[in-house]
């Protein structure tokens, strides 16, 4: 199976690279069409590209692809060398306004990352993907370093809590430092790594002032995270889908606890301070389901799956 992925220069990253590699793995070769060039031009491209090999299946990530793939598809039939198109939405897209009837009829294969995304395309979409799939976002960092461990917590010292995010939604930040100022221990230490403008972060800072309790680190960009995480025993994030740094985190067997519900997140981190064996569970639990839904080769196996079960 050959499947063509058109992709923006500034979605040629590593991370796609390496998706490419782990399926060529398999067997199934992804070739990249790296383009930046109008749907017009992409289709000519396409169209010149099958003159030399047939594609399976041609996997688009836009509107804007998505119709040059449906260009290039008619011109491929008059040769006899027709391909399934599948539409893979990234999440650092801009979320289309629309999807035109065209693209809803000629797609043969939608596939999203969670629910919540499939709902969000079926109401934009002309009509409901007649065919989707769910498939979690496989994680392509770099390894690990050799005989890595999570940092243990040691009873009677400070659990170290680490915010992994952006603040630019100051009502989740504020719902994790109240949380944390609201237990009565006096062994937590909550670093904020995150970018944001100040006017965001001053309901949190005040908040953060007024407990004496606690101790509070800012830090001022998300990714520069390394030093951190191999610290944490815990991390808090305002995401609830699977970011880079989330994911990382559940491969190191660091829990990633969500910072939509105060009460419930004073709770477990309450629980971890008391039972350390509680803290160990979630840890391994979060690398547990790491490999059963993120890990590369797995993720890859199922893309390559979903794809053929549409080019049938």
């Amino acid at each position: 199976m050959l499947i063509a992925d058109i992709l923006a220069p500034k979605q040629y990253d590593a991370h796609r690279k390496a998706l490419h590699q782990a399926a060529a793995d398999t067997g199934a070769a992804i070739a990249a069409i790296e383009t930046a060039a109008p749907s017009f031009a992409i289709a000519m491209q396409l169209a010149s590209a099958l003159k030399r090999k047939r594609y399976d299946a041609v996997l688009v990530h836009t509107n804007r692809q998505a119709i040059a793939a449906i260009s290039a598809k008619k011109i491929a039939e008059k040769a006899h060398s027709a391909y399934a198109i599948v539409y893979q939405p990234l999440r650092c897209d801009e979320t289309p306004r629309n999807i035109p009837a065209e693209i809803s009829a000629e797609t043969a294969l939608w596939i999203f990352e969670d629910e919540e995304m499939r709902r969000q395309y079926g109401k934009i979409a002309a009509r409901l993907p007649r065919s989707s799939a769910i498939l979690p976002p496989g994680y392509f960092g770099a390894p690990l370093p050799e005989g890595f461990t999570p940092a243990e917590h040691t009873p009677g010292g400070p659990l170290r809590l680490v915010w992994l995010d952006e603040i630019s939604d100051y009502t989740l930040l504020s719902n994790t430092v109240n949380a944390v100022a609201s237990l009565p221990e006096n062994d937590i230490e909550l670093t904020i790594c995150g970018t944001g403008k100040a006017r965001h972060i001053m309901p949190s800072v005040r908040a953060a002032n007024n407990d004496k309790r606690h101790t509070y680190n800012g830090k001022g960009n998300e990714y520069d995270y390394a030093e951190e995480a191999a610290r944490a025993h815990a991390a808090i994030a305002g995401h609830t889908y699977a970011t880079d740094t989330r994911l990382d985190l559940m491969r190191r067997g660091i829990p990633v606890l969500d910072a939509e519900d105060p009460e419930a997140l004073g709770e477990t981190i309450a629980r971890m301070i008391r039972e350390p064996e509680a803290l160990r569970e979630a840890g391994e639990e979060a690398r547990r389901r790491f490999h059963e839904a993120h890990e590369p080769m797995f993720h890859v196996k199922q893309l390559t799956s979903l794809i053929a079960g549409a080019t049938r």
